[in-house]
């Protein structure tokens, strides 16, 4: 098999031991790195350590790996948070650094900014200064640790092992602490959240770890890159491109649309509260209601610094918040972003349009959106209609869902010309045009106050991609909303209403009625499902309805993506084929659920289905190191919550003989 110990290569006439038995007190090599010799040339040293944890020694090895230097990205560290003498120390520079610098002679967003620079600055001093202590006492152990066990094995007095143990236990509580830290970093816990229900347990039983890495992509050209760097360098490009705006300016077919279009307007009461200067108390508020955990920006200050100094952050913060009020203009950093990527489900993972950006957005930032935010949902849902109900408080996806089985289940005849369209949107939080969406707040009553804060929020973002922990260059953001922003997805209801409104009163475009009334469309953010009662006069005035939108506002569907099921068997088969979408006759998926033609198969192709997945999840979570109590935060994680949507959304058509 050309396999070689290589330590005892590199060290042919050296003794040295890997283990030792405290029964019969002896010392024994029995710890190897072997190794393909073809690897031989790469190896820079190999050494066994101090016996120190275990009766194992640990053995390294080094191996020469020619990898490009990634950037580095700082974090701040939560577990600082627990050390008194740390927080003493970050209160004491915090005041210092006010004193000398908050005389009134610099801007308050200047001095936000500097205050972060220079908190980073200690921070990362303290934390060299508490590396460099506990290495000097590790090596100093180290050191120690060789002539005392030398001695032991000499004497085996119970005084020298003793001494020996107690420096043991002294050496593995500061690597404990290291190791503590790494897996922060990591965001991997597993020694006190493994067999827990928390987002831990949920990735090893999804898969999510072993998915972040992206081993290859397609260029442009179709050829696949490998390189770590030229993967981080093609999805820049992508999202470069998917983010430049193809309509800066409104066009005159956008105006047009926009003023046939009769729009809610916000009342005068709800505009006078989104108009109110930030408070100091909603800028707590906010900070104590982000969860910890949370992925930081590119600044690295997490949610975890801004609550345990909440009440000498928050002023600071109102007074940059206000003083770029007054200039029109947020910090720089403000505007920064990273981009990181999950990849979707079922699809072609060389791809690059096959994974979801999330913007992992600094905290700052989060936080005055979240305000903005948490005052729109209050007013939200009298400008956005019932049809929709995606991220309007108070409205839920079982809305349209049961809506959808009341029209397939009613009664239609077989000789109906009904159907229902389900259209794909291709990245809709990703191609809204700002143009248009500035102008549709506009149109929707929104204060001046209000517009200019949005205006200022997306007045010059930019963004990077992180990819197998490396980083590109920031590019500028031109259209889109970011998905990791609180306010992003009223924004998008907001965005897409006017469509709505239009396909809604469009009079030749005639739903299905059911009951007393006509029902033509439901929205669940950007999925829109139409119920057309005559396809073959609606669909060439949508499809053109559809362009038009599509040009001035970004929205474009993927008409082969689209799926089209006819409710009835009226319509002519010619027709059928003529159409672009993806034509069913007995279910189709939707909201995650799959419907059929047929009622008496919903338990079947849902239940039966999940089921069935459950079964298979359950074999293969038995490879995982879960307790009892495990298992069943498994189930009550991945499977409880897939049934309870289940029955919230469906019915269960019971057999007579049950």
């Amino acid at each position: 098999m050309n396999l070689v110990d290589i330590w005892r290569l590199l060290n042919p006439t050296a003794r040295d031991y890997s283990f030792f038995s405290r029964v019969h007190k002896s010392y024994t090599r029995i710890d190897y790195f072997i190794i393909d010799s073809k690897l031989i040339e790469g190896v820079t040293q190999s050494k066994y350590h101090n016996i120190l944890i275990s009766d194992h020694s640990p053995i390294s090895m080094g191996l020469k790996i020619l990898l490009p230097k990634v950037q580095y990205c700082w974090r701040f560290n939560p577990q600082l948070l627990m050390d008194k003498q740390f927080q003493s120390y970050l209160s004491e520079c915090l005041s210092q650094f006010l004193e000398t610098n908050d005389k009134g002679d610099v801007s308050d967003s200047c001095l936000w900014e500097t205050c972060k620079v220079v908190l980073r600055g200690h921070i990362i001093a303290y934390e060299s200064s508490l590396r460099r202590e506990k290495r000097r006492r590790l090596s100093e152990i180290e050191s120690i640790l060789p002539s005392l066990e030398q001695t032991f094995r000499s004497s085996k007095a119970q005084s020298d092992l003793n001494a020996i143990l107690k420096l043991k236990y002294e050496y593995n509580s500061i690597l404990s602490d290291q190791v503590s830290n790494l897996l922060i970093k990591l965001k991997q816990k597993q020694f006190e959240l493994g067999d827990k229900a928390d987002k831990l347990l949920a990735a090893q039983l999804r898969g999510v770890q072993a998915s972040r890495a992206i081993h290859q992509i397609k260029s442009q050209n179709g050829t696949l890159l490998t390189h770590p760097k030229e993967i981080n360098n093609r999805f820049a490009e992508f999202y470069k491109h998917l983010y430049s705006s193809s309509c800066p300016e409104l066009s005159t077919i956008g105006h047009r649309f926009l003023d046939s279009v009769d729009f809610p307007k916000l009342n005068d009461c709800a505009r006078e509260e989104l108009e109110e200067p930030f408070t100091l108390c909603e800028i707590l508020e906010a900070i104590n209601s982000f969860s910890n955990g949370k992925a930081t920006g590119p600044d690295g200050f997490g949610v975890e610094f801004y609550k345990a100094n909440a009440n000498a952050v928050a002023p600071l913060l109102l007074r940059m918040v206000n003083h770029s009020i007054e200039k029109n203009k947020f910090p720089d950093s403000f505007y920064e972003a990273h981009i990181c990527l999950l990849k979707k489900k079922d699809r072609d993972v060389t791809e690059p349009s096959s994974y979801r950006p999330i913007s992992l957005l600094n905290c700052d930032q989060k936080l005055i959106t979240k305000i903005l935010a948490t005052r729109l949902n209050k007013h939200v849902a009298s400008l956005i209609h019932t049809d929709q109900t995606g991220f309007v408080p108070g409205r839920f996806s079982f809305f349209n869902s049961r809506r959808l089985l009341n029209i397939l289940y009613s009664n239609q005849s077989k000789s109906s010309k009904a159907a229902v369209l389900s259209l794909d949107a291709e990245k809709a939080f990703d191609r809204i045009e700002w143009s248009y969406m500035f102008s549709v707040l506009d149109r929707f009553g929104f204060g001046e106050n209000f517009k200019l804060l949005i205006k200022m929020l997306y007045s010059s973002p930019k963004s990077a991609v992180l990819t197998n922990s490396d980083r590109s260059v920031f590019f500028p953001l031109q259209r889109g909303t970011r998905q990791g922003c609180c306010l992003s997805p009223l924004l998008f209801d907001l965005a897409l209403e006017p469509l709505a409104i239009h396909l809604r009163n469009h009079s030749e475009i005639r739903g299905i009625s059911c009951g007393h009334a006509e029902v033509k469309l439901s929205l669940y953010a950007d999925d829109l499902l139409l119920y057309l009662s005559d396809p073959s006069s609606a669909l060439p005035l949508l499809m053109e309805s559809l362009e038009a939108f599509g040009s001035f506002s970004g929205y474009s569907v993927n008409w082969e993506k689209s799926v089209f099921m006819p409710l009835g068997q009226g319509l002519d088969a010619d027709f059928l084929r003529s159409l672009p979408f993806r034509i069913t006759e007995d279910h189709f998926t939707y909201l995650g659920l799959v419907i059929p033609k047929n009622c008496k198969n919903i338990f079947s192709l849902n239940f039966t289905e999940a089921i069935n997945k459950l079964k298979i999840s359950i074999d293969k979570w038995r490879v995982l190191p879960l307790s009892l109590i495990g298992r069943v935060n498994a189930i009550k994680m991945v499977s409880l919550p897939r049934f309870i949507y289940l029955f919230q959304n469906l019915p269960i058509y019971l057999p007579h003989s049950f």
